[in-house]
């Protein structure tokens, strides 16, 4: 893509655009060689911009239907509004995260979206203080659960009659169990 040098009349029209109170992007079809991205910039170089936040004005509908949600007393996540407003987990994310750092929305719990995925804040509407967010899992943590898990989808030896149950409640989520050098081979099975 060939690198096009601005011209007076684009700069003209630019400081015509950040003069607007309307956002950049309704106003994009102004410059349509140009992205709201390279405007940002161009007005930056010109020391146009005066405090103007192009991505919040971009964004100002979806944050508008975010806050109509959770003021209606909603409970959200980035996932949650991914699939609500039919946007990116990433773009619900920044949204939701630039609105906490405004102290509008506060984290009421945290939760996993997959049964071994990281921690996802749920939001609500208010200032109010944020639950406090679960330790994450250590490695041996983690490797441990990994190879019992295993284990056990395979139908492998699993450590005793109330793993196997709680293997069969859990979702194959095991406890772990400390290993004993007296440990007696009664009390390990084959899983069914």
């Amino acid at each position: 893509m060939k690198n096009h040098r601005w011209t007076e009349q684009e700069d003209s029209i630019l400081r015509g655009i950040w003069k607007s109170s309307r956002p950049v992007k309704e106003q994009m079809h102004l410059l349509p060689r140009r992205s709201e991205r390279a405007m940002l910039v161009r007005a930056q170089a010109l020391g146009i911009t005066g405090g103007r936040n192009v991505e919040i004005h971009a964004r100002s509908a979806l944050l508008a239907l975010i806050q109509r949600d959770l003021k209606a007393g909603d409970c959200l996540s980035s996932p949650d509004v991914a699939v609500r407003f039919s946007c990116t987990t990433t773009h619900a994310g920044v949204l939701l995260g630039a609105a906490h750092d405004r102290k509008e929305i506060h984290v009421v719990e945290w939760r996993r979206t997959r049964p071994v995925g990281p921690y996802v804040a749920v939001y609500a509407w208010g200032n109010k203080p944020d639950a406090i967010k679960p330790q994450p899992k250590t490695k041996q943590e983690y490797n441990r659960r990994r190879y019992i898990n295993k284990r056990a989808k395979q139908g492998k030896l699993v450590r005793n009659v109330f793993g196997v149950a709680m293997a069969q409640v859990a979702g194959f989520e095991l406890p772990a169990v400390k290993q004993s050098h007296f440990q007696s081979r009664v009390y390990m099975m084959e899983a069914a």
